[in-house]
């Protein structure tokens, strides 16, 4: 495989040619960890909207039907019937006619009241228009349920695992070719119990490691190597937003107004020109008019992103460059504030990010600590034992935030807050992070005998230890394969001198993230404050 495009166009990444292996993975830089953090991949609306240019039904799940009944069947052998809701049937109950069920859209079904099943803990029944709708009593065999990862999907995320293999594996040597020969806590994957990210992080392993029916005749099927993913409970999960967090809460209502008034003209120019369409301008007017979503056109964007992601054609007075600019507005009401809000985006994004900077520190300390020139001090219990690779399986609101923590939005040397480059991630889009050692520095028999404490540890987010050798390691961030620039390393002296800004320095990384990352307890007494 060369070149994954998904379909449609979706979730594009480079080509892997021998030029681009060897420009960004020269021999004296030794990779030490990655961390992916993907969104999952196409799915279908998560409401029924637009019945006159949507399908009656969305019949994109052939296969994705049966394996989401097995995954769920799995799941609940796996979890225990403690973790079995009440709000929904269970799938094993009616598994002949598993589509015309009303499907959880999370792993572990929500058993509170309905009244309390809202943002992250609700499932795609109370997300459709009425409980009573018909849609499934017209199901079939193919029919996705709402929000439901489609074989569109399923296939998206596939590609996404060949491509890591190719690169990481057949390219870089970095992994071994084989799941059987992964070491111990080597590859650790997690996912929110969302269904359609646990199976899109399924599709990535079996790209990643795919098993194949010779393999499968030769041991058994019981015998094949099993590769563990972790999930958490929704008030630990750190990989769609914390509502608990009121002060977050608060800012993003602040911010959506904020936005709107910056982007009037525009936003005013879209909302006319939704409400002219023959097709869908009523309904889209009530939604913007009467929906409390922070972002109103949002939920028009979702379906016409969905008929685009599945092939299907829009109304001819719609163009894809306008579904494009409705990704854009979007973006701007949802995420746009964490630009101009640093407290936003430490509200959205510190918990995340915490976890992603101590999977690097762990994985630095271990490196140092088996160097006999350093005296290290910062010694790591048995439980830190730090990735080689980390796969993180999440949604648009695990990616955007997150870019925007990075800097994604100034690649361009702009000041006005109007022209930052704010995007709505794609499905199956990957931020990719690569910890380099550079072999040169580090194993060099001159200097860096006794490191001292860096002199810029106190510019460093507090959840990162002061006495950490940062001497000759290097981060670099791509978002779909692409290197980009996190801001604070574009700066001489923070970057890698011949591979130039997109390889920054480890402590430059940590530096641009002391505004947006703190302790568990910083965080939480922040969620308390008033804004």
């Amino acid at each position: 495989m060369s070149v994954f495009t998904g379909y449609n166009g979706l979730s594009l990444f480079p080509k892997l040619s021998d030029d681009l292996v060897k420009q960004n993975y020269p021999k004296h830089l030794q990779l030490v960890q990655v961390q992916i953090y993907h969104r999952h991949g196409e799915r279908v609306p998560i409401a029924r909207k637009f019945k006159n240019i949507t399908p009656e039904t969305w019949d994109y799940c052939k296969y994705a039907n049966h394996f989401h009944q097995k995954f769920r069947q799995s799941m609940i052998r796996a979890g225990g019937t403690h973790h079995v809701g009440q709000s929904t049937p269970l799938d094993e109950a009616a598994p002949v006619e598993f589509w015309k069920t009303y499907r959880e859209e999370r792993i572990f079904p929500n058993d509170l009241p309905r009244d309390q099943q809202v943002g992250a803990g609700g499932t795609i029944a109370d997300k459709k228009e009425d409980p009573n709708d018909n849609y499934y009593s017209i199901a079939n065999k193919n029919t996705c349920g709402w929000g439901q990862l489609s074989d569109v999907g399923w296939s998206s995320m596939r590609g996404v695992g060949n491509y890591l293999r190719e690169l990481y594996v057949d390219r870089l040597g970095y992994l071994p070719s084989s799941r059987e020969d992964i070491k111990p806590d080597s590859l650790y994957i997690r996912t929110t119990d969302y269904s359609r990210a646990l199976e899109s992080v399924h599709q990535v392993i079996s790209g990643l490691y795919p098993v194949t029916k010779d393999e499968i005749e030769r041991v058994g099927e019981d015998n094949i190597k099993k590769i563990p993913v972790f999930t958490r409970t929704v008030k630990d999960e750190n990989m769609f937003l914390n509502y608990s967090c009121q002060a977050m809460k608060s800012l993003l209502w602040k911010m959506r107004e904020t936005t709107l008034k910056m982007f009037s003209e525009s936003s005013k120019e879209i909302k006319d020109k939704i409400i002219s369409f023959s097709t869908i301008g009523k309904e889209s007017e009530k939604i913007i008019n009467n929906s409390k979503a922070i972002s109103p056109v949002h939920i028009i964007f979702d379906s016409l992103m969905a008929l685009e992601a599945h092939g299907l054609k829009l109304p001819d007075e719609i163009t894809h460059e306008f579904v494009d600019q409705l990704g854009k507005q979007s973006a701007k009401q949802w995420l746009y504030g964490a630009t101009i809000s640093e407290k936003l985006t430490r509200l959205q994004t510190g918990p995340i990010g915490r976890e992603m900077l101590l999977h690097i520190t762990n994985k630095v300390s271990q490196i140092n600590s088996k160097n006999p020139k350093y005296i290290v001090s910062n010694k790591l219990a048995p439980y830190q034992k730090p990735p080689e690779f980390a796969i993180f399986s999440g949604h648009d609101t695990t990616i955007g935030p997150l870019l925007l923590a990075l800097g994604y939005h100034k690649q361009s040397d702009v000041s006005d807050p109007k022209d930052f480059n704010v995007i709505w991630p794609e499905f199956g889009s990957v931020i990719s992070l690569e910890v380099f050692q550079d072999t040169e520095v580090t194993n060099s028999p001159i200097g860096f005998e006794t490191p001292k404490v860096n002199k810029n540890s106190d510019q460093w987010p507090n959840p990162i230890p002061k006495d950490l050798i940062t001497d000759g390691f290097y981060v670099r961030v791509s978002y779909d394969g692409k290197p980009f620039v996190i801001p604070t390393c574009k700066l001489e002296g923070n970057h890698h001198s011949e591979s130039g800004p997109t390889l920054c320095t480890l402590d430059a990384f940590f530096k641009h993230f002391k505004p947006y990352v703190q302790t568990a307890h910083e965080w939480k007494t922040e969620c308390r404050l008033p804004i």
